[in-house]
């Protein structure tokens, strides 16, 4: 931008106050036709900035007051000079934004002194100029501003950076899977895996076939509680057929399939039953000295080796 001043150093308006600045302006920042022939030094800095691609940083205008003040907005005003730097001026002396009179740019310093580039000068001309900072009420910094946009592109592209690849799908995947559901209560075993359990089902079972009304015995400590069937109504007693009257049920006694194991269903011939009867109950007469009721038949004989006995004893 320095370079393009440079090349415009000894331009000169027109006699009516016309500049090519002021033309450029009044079509491309401000359609007021005005500013063709208005006072140019802000309007040479900002065609130049456009030009050049950097006038975000250096600001478009055309009162100097205002470009001032802009520059104090975006923090970016002092009082020290720098190459690059925009140095206002106040022909009275004083530093405040409002009673800015003029506007150039810094080339270079050199001690005490600042060498410039100004338009609108010494009778309507783009001039160099040497002067002293008696004048100067402050400068405004393009490079603090180009500064501070970049580090706010910097935090937009961060934030604007999508993930590594595979990464997002990664989180995806992580975040759909729902992790297996923890049991609430411990598992009930089946009946068929709690050996006691199933011990205490069997006597249930044999208990209930043989008609017995004793209470199952209580589940082993720390086994899951079965819950039992509920209780059946009880059936009318039928009476046996005569099979049964002539079975021998055996109490438990060695396991099945042993050739000492009795049947469970042994048949008996009715004579043979009969007559055990009989000798049974002559042994229990015998002993106790009951009567021996009249029995025809199988019991006569019985009766008659009773009464030898007794009168046996009585002639002893």
């Amino acid at each position: 931008m320095i370079q393009l001043l440079a090349n415009e150093v000894g331009y000169q308006e027109k006699s009516n106050g016309y500049t090519k600045f002021g033309d450029w302006y009044s079509q491309n920042v401000d359609t007021d036709p005005a500013f063709k022939t208005a006072a140019w030094c802000d309007m040479f800095l900002a065609w130049a900035a456009r030009e050049t691609g950097v006038e975000e940083y250096i600001g478009e205008f055309a009162f100097t007051p205002w470009h001032a003040a802009w520059f104090k907005k975006q923090d970016a005003w002092g009082d020290r000079p720098e190459p690059g730097a925009l140095v206002f001026y106040d022909w009275s002396g004083g530093n405040d934004v409002d009673d800015v009179d003029h506007v150039g740019i810094v080339v270079k310093v050199v001690g005490d002194k600042i060498h410039t580039i100004e338009g609108n000068i010494d009778g309507g001309q783009a001039k160099r100029k040497v002067r002293d900072e008696s004048r100067v009420a402050g400068y405004g910094y393009p490079a603090k501003i180009k500064e501070r946009k970049a580090a706010e592109e910097t935090t937009l592209t961060e934030a604007d950076t999508p993930p590594p690849a595979g990464l997002e799908a990664r989180l995806l995947s992580t975040a759909s899977e729902p992790e297996p559901a923890q049991p609430l209560t411990p598992p009930i075993h089946p009946v068929s895996t709690v050996p006691a359990v199933y011990q205490s089902a069997q006597t249930l079972s044999v208990a209930g076939q043989a008609g017995a009304t004793e209470p199952a015995p209580a589940a082993a400590a720390g086994r899951v509680a079965t819950t039992s069937a509920p209780p059946q109504p009880e059936r009318p007693q039928e009476p046996l057929p005569l099979k049964a009257l002539t079975q021998v049920s055996h109490p438990a006694g060695p396991e099945a399939g042993s050739p000492f194991a009795p049947s469970v269903d042994s048949p008996v011939e009715p004579t043979a039953l009969l007559l055990s009867a009989a000798v049974a109950i002559a042994y229990l007469t015998t002993r106790t000295r009951l009567p021996i009721p009249a029995v025809p038949g199988v019991f006569a004989a019985a009766r008659g080796r009773h009464r030898r006995s007794a009168v046996n004893r009585r002639s002893r």
